[in-house]
């Protein structure tokens, strides 16, 4: 099945031949969000499948890191300012490089992308209904996400000297039964 995600009830309904369908975990990863200009619609999908006494865990990017990046650098290596925090438009790039492989380079290089505040995520899954049981920051990252940081012992990625600011965040939500 493939589906645009806000597409996914009427496709999940279709396919399962049941519109109620609901689960005991919905999971969203790394780099789900920042492609969806809509995170209000994004969690009336997500809670939709979450069934009485099920959760939705998330882990993502912290938004905080995303208003940096390496292609406007600092003199002292650390990445510069990109956008506003509480930007709600799209910032759009342009970079042919792939992440999971150097060497590649893409055909379609210009990419649309939202940064979504922490507050803005918590609080269209609340008001879905959700119940917020944990939600933590994390001062790495399982990606490379500037070229400063660098490798721990377990794989993650981290700042070289101190956490400057959170790399990561998760969340668990659970439908009250």
């Amino acid at each position: 099945m493939h589906a645009d995600v806000y597409d996914a009830l009427a496709a999940i309904a279709k396919e399962l031949g049941d519109d109620r369908a609901a689960f005991d975990l919905v999971f969203t990863s790394w780099g789900a969000i920042c492609w969806l200009p809509d995170i209000r619609r994004w969690a009336a999908v997500a809670a939709h499948f979450v069934k009485p006494g099920g959760s939705l865990y998330m882990a993502e990017g912290h938004p905080t890191a995303f208003v940096f990046d390496d292609a406007h650098r600092l003199p002292d290596g650390m990445p510069g300012y990109l956008v506003p925090y509480f930007g709600r438009e799209p910032f759009v790039t342009v970079d042919p490089r792939d992440y999971a492989d150097e060497s590649a380079r893409l055909a379609n290089a210009t990419q649309y992308n939202w940064c979504h505040p922490l507050a803005d995520i918590v609080t269209a899954l609340l008001d879905q209904g959700l119940a917020l049981e944990l939600l933590h920051e994390h001062d790495s990252a399982p990606w490379r996400m500037f070229a400063c940081l660098v490798r721990d012992q377990v794989g993650m990625w981290r700042w070289p000297d101190k956490p400057w600011l959170p790399l990561a965040f998760s969340l668990r939500m659970r439908r009250p039964r």
